[in-house]
């Protein structure tokens, strides 16, 4: 930091170099700000010599003591890490960019979630269940052919015994909820 000290001019006379300042009463300081008006600013002046300045009738700002309030959110001196002084800027939009930036990391695990789910196919085989029910209907197909072959009648009894139950098995099973229920689901 420079500091230059300034010399009043030699060739001034001494009466024009300290000239009093006129005087100025509380009571007109008073009437430019008001005793309770501007709080924090006083009048140096007072009727009866200089104030701290040395100069009377001048009019200054003091600094009123007080809790740090809140930041209009621009800047700040901080320091860094290494202990060297340094200015930061307090966006006070941060924190609704900050929530913005987790709530679309959020979505794009969502979404990402939803393609993998995508991407595991679950498949499901009903092969051994139409086998099965093949099965049922070459066997009604035949107790049919044996029953109108003729044979014995106690032959015949046992083939349209075991033609009814076939029938009705094969109406049982034959139908989409029995093929569900018993397909074979693979995942993957």
């Amino acid at each position: 930091m420079n500091i230059q000290v300034l010399h009043p001019n030699p060739t001034q006379v001494a009466s024009e170099r300290l000239r009093p300042a006129p005087e100025v009463s509380d009571a007109v300081a008073h009437a430019v700000t008001g005793p309770d008006e501007a709080p924090g600013i006083t009048a140096a002046a007072s009727p009866g010599g200089a104030g701290e300045s040395g100069l009377q009738g001048e009019r200054r700002d003091q600094y009123v003591f007080g809790e740090k309030g809140e930041t209009a959110g621009l800047y700040r001196m901080t320091k860094d890490e290494d202990g060297n002084p340094v200015v930061r800027f307090d966006d006070p939009k941060a924190a609704e960019k900050e929530r913005a930036a987790r709530e679309k990391e959020a979505e794009a695990k969502e979404k990402k979630a939803e393609e993998e789910e995508a991407r595991t196919r679950t498949t499901i085989d009903t092969g051994r269940v139409d086998r099965e029910i093949e099965e049922l209907k070459e066997q009604v197909e035949d107790l049919e052919q044996r029953l109108n072959y003729g044979g014995s009648l106690v032959d015949a009894e046992k083939v349209e015994r075991e033609l009814t139950f076939a029938k009705i098995e094969l109406h049982l099973k034959d139908n989409d909820t029995y093929r569900r229920a018993n397909a074979q689901v693979t995942r993957g």
